[in-house]
């Protein structure tokens, strides 16, 4: 059945950057200062593109390190992220940090601009992959550095695909779901060959996210990931508590998720780490 225009489960929790952050912990953080760890590093003449910046996991990151670069430019196709990384480099006093609003397949930069190119979870998200990794490529200056990240499974996937299975049965469509084929480290590695990188470093790395509340966490994923093509319904209104629950046993059956009594829960989330050079 469709959805009525615009039905909202009273349940939800907002689609905002919070709930994102909510959801992501520091794991994202984890793998950044990992896959930073492996590329050349950031000097003062570095030129950094901070490619989908979400939230500003890798600007930060990057910061941490103490070493700013010459200029870095943090953009995102969701305006609101672009606002957050915006309002941090201001109260930071990041003034090399330029934020603005674009899509990674189609990035309003000249060719070969970027020393660094950091692309971190977001490949497997976009319409046309090809596309944004052929964009990445394009905006590398010769001889130097992409760093493309790409989730392996995830157990949170398959609690949210077996709640929609048990609340509207098989064969609905998740429209946040990835291609399972997008999950492997050879899917990463064909895609940046074929966009014609020289040479490719890819490697396996384990985060670890930590929520003080398995139950409420599963709540922002399913705000988050869990609408079927056609929208919310009522019924998933009804279910809501149903497909929490769902999620819930799922995750501490995983043998990757560490639930304890007192509600928390440690969720282990594999990367696949690509860097490459141009």
């Amino acid at each position: 059945m469709a959805a009525p225009s615009g039905f909202t489960p009273k349940q939800m929790a907002p689609r905002s950057p919070g709930v994102l952050d909510a959801i992501q912990g520091t794991v994202t953080k984890q793998i950044a200062k990992h896959a930073l760890s492996l590329a050349p590093p950031i000097t003062s003449e570095s030129i950094v593109h901070d490619n989908a910046c979400g939230t500003g996991a890798v600007t930060e990151t990057i910061m941490e390190g103490g070493v700013a670069p010459a200029k870095l430019h943090a953009t995102d196709l969701m305006p609101p992220f672009a606002q957050i990384v915006a309002g941090k480099a201001q109260q930071n006093g990041w003034g090399f940090v330029e934020t603005a609003p674009m899509n990674a397949m189609e990035l309003g930069f000249p060719d070969n601009t970027f020393t660094h190119s950091i692309s971190n979870f977001f490949i497997q998200a976009v319409p046309v992959p090809a596309k944004a990794a052929a964009e990445i490529y394009r905006t590398v200056k010769p001889g130097q550095t992409a760093i493309v990240t790409s989730w392996a499974p995830v157990p949170h996937s398959d609690a949210i695909e077996t709640a929609s299975e048990v609340t509207r049965g098989k064969d609905v469509v998740l429209p946040m779901r990835f291609s399972p084929e997008t999950y492997t480290a050879g899917w990463l590695e064909k895609l940046l060959k074929e966009t014609g990188f020289s040479s490719l470093h890819i490697e396996d790395f384990d985060g670890y996210c930590h929520t003080d509340d398995l139950r409420q966490w599963c709540t922002h994923l399913w705000s988050f990931m869990g609408a079927a093509a056609g929208g919310w319904t009522p019924k998933d209104e009804e279910d809501w508590d149903l497909a929490i629950d769902t999620m819930v046993k799922t995750l501490k059956e995983n043998p990757d998720v560490e639930a304890r009594e007192d509600g928390s829960a440690t969720v282990k989330m594999v990367a696949h780490i690509a860097i490459a050079t141009k």
